[in-house]
């Protein structure tokens, strides 16, 4: 491996392990390693990567234990014969690939490691990319692109897509590589959220959470604690999955008798302090649902800068359950990602697409669950 991928790929934010797991994993995906060979012994890929014994020894572990490896005792590692047959090959085009190191957010992170083993365990593959850069939309879609062209022109058996969050302008990329997987005749499985805006629905397949009924249920539990003007946070970018929490929002302050004014919504970029701070500001506001967990930190951190009382003052909730959310300065009432289900619907989905490509298109969501913490300011808050 040369220094420059080296250096990249310790930048990737998974343990070093993980990525020896998952470059040899791909390695043997692309045909680099065939079904009976041996891999390179463990010194050779201590030399190699740079790593030390036991990070070897624990992807080799891993491999094996997926059934992608034979380890044989004083002989070497071998790829599995088994392996070899009907052996599928999936990949992946999404942002969130990995934990944001300040926030702990990408959820989906985990719900990606998590394909990547069932995958493995059903004798497939899934190729993963490298970190996106979501700051600069042209790059991001111009990226996102390449990958796409690349999964087409070598004719894998399905991808999953992650749809692009970026400006409305730039939406029509998501069915451009849409389109593109189509004409190769590759196929599609959407995750977490649509390539058309909400409430519209593409041709593919799409797995993820019932956005609409989350954003209901965690409204109903505001109001459930005597909360009425409760305001919604989110972001100027296009995602349908936040169209819906915002719907679920609206249709249940109306269900209550209570009027979702303009003023009650504050859209904007929420990776700007200013933004996020001025929203809850807002005069008179009881309550904030914010349109993930990042956002939601965010929040309660210029909340204690400001001296804005939470929950006394103000009640914050999030989307999503980062991991983080639970031990922070004021723990964050959040609607859980069921992680587990939604990998393994995700791949089963797929699977079944391969075996009937005439099957209808499905939309497939799964609940999320409602964590109760003090950000709400409920007593069953811990």
């Amino acid at each position: 491996m040369s220094p420059a991928k080296r250096a990249a790929a310790r930048s990737d934010g998974l343990p070093k392990h993980r990525r020896l797991y998952q470059h040899l994993k791909d390695a043997i995906a692309q045909g680099v390693y065939s079904p009976g060979e041996r891999l390179p012994t463990e010194n050779a890929l201590i030399d190699e990567f740079g790593v030390s014994r036991t990070t070897v020894v624990r992807a080799l572990h891993d491999l094996e234990h997926e059934g992608v490896l034979v380890r044989r005792r004083g002989s070497g590692s071998y790829v599995s014969e088994e392996h070899g047959a009907r052996r599928r090959t999936f990949g992946l085009i999404a942002t969130g690939l990995f934990p944001d190191a300040n926030t702990g957010n990408n959820i989906f992170s985990q719900v990606f490691q998590e394909m990547s083993r069932l995958a493995g365990a059903k004798n497939c593959a899934l190729l993963t990319g490298s970190p996106l850069d979501e700051s600069d939309p042209d790059a991001l879609v111009a990226e996102v692109t390449e990958v796409a062209t690349r999964y087409a022109s070598h004719a894998l058996d399905g991808v999953f897509f992650m749809p692009l969050m970026v400006p409305a302008d730039r939406m029509a990329a998501n069915r451009r590589i849409t389109d593109m997987l189509k004409k190769t005749g590759v196929p599609t499985v959407l995750i977490d959220r649509d390539t058309e805006p909400y409430p519209g629905r593409s041709e593919f397949d799409l797995v993820g959470i019932d956005n609409l009924d989350a954003g209901w249920v965690v409204t109903r539990h505001l109001l459930s604690l005597g909360c009425k003007r409760i305001h919604f946070v989110c972001s100027s970018r296009v995602k349908s999955t936040v169209s819906a929490r915002v719907l679920g929002w609206r249709l249940a302050l109306e269900d209550a008798g209570l009027e979702a004014k303009a003023a009650f919504l504050h859209v904007g970029d929420v990776n700007d302090d200013a933004f996020v701070l001025s929203s809850i500001k807002a005069a008179r506001a009881e309550a904030f649902v914010c349109e993930h967990d990042g956002v939601a930190m965010t929040a309660i951190r210029l909340a204690r800068e400001a001296k804005i009382k939470v929950p006394k003052r103000i009640r914050i909730v999030g989307f999503d359950g980062s991991p983080l959310g639970e031990h922070i300065s004021v723990p964050l009432t959040t609607m859980r990602q069921p992680v587990q289900a939604i990998a393994e619907t995700a791949v089963r989905v797929m699977l079944e697409r391969l075996e009937d490509p005439r099957m209808p298109v499905r939309d497939i969501r799964i609940a999320a669950e409602l964590v109760v913490r003090r950000s709400c300011g409920s007593r069953n808050g811990r």
